[in-house]
């Protein structure tokens, strides 16, 4: 039988809200609900979330018993982390437009869109692994 992965993303934050580098924030609102995301899934076998806050935030209005996975953390953005994109930019050009075209960069001092592919891949392999795939 094929291993199904439904991702779900963590409700709005400042930082999403803002167009800035995350940090580790509540959602700016609570939502009432995950009702309508419940119901167009299927059997749920295994349900895990990234130990940010928002993401347990939004995690806990579903009928799961989320396991916290240090693997599905968000990208560490080092010095950049709670700026808003527009400011970086305007302070740092050539470090954005490195970190925009070049997958291994990481000028903001933290981790790459290369080390998170990786982190990602490897998580993936481990869980369709343990169910026999």
């Amino acid at each position: 039988m094929p291993t199904r992965i439904t991702l779900i993303c963590h409700a709005a934050t400042r930082a999403t809200r803002s167009a800035a580098f995350p940090l580790d924030e509540p959602l700016e609102k609570q939502p009432a609900s995950a009702s309508g995301t419940v119901t167009s899934l299927r059997k749920v076998d295994r349900c895990w979330t990234s130990p940010a806050l928002c993401a347990r935030q939004t995690a806990a209005t579903l009928p799961f018993a989320p396991v916290i996975d240090s693997d599905l953390r968000d990208c560490d953005y080092g010095r950049w982390a709670g700026r808003r994109l527009r400011d970086v930019q305007a302070e740092e050009p050539e470090a954005i437009a490195m970190w925009l075209t070049d997958v291994s960069a990481a000028p903001h001092g933290g981790e790459s869109i290369a080390n998170i592919l990786q982190r990602i891949a490897t998580w993936l392999e481990q869980r369709i692994g343990e169910n026999g795939h």
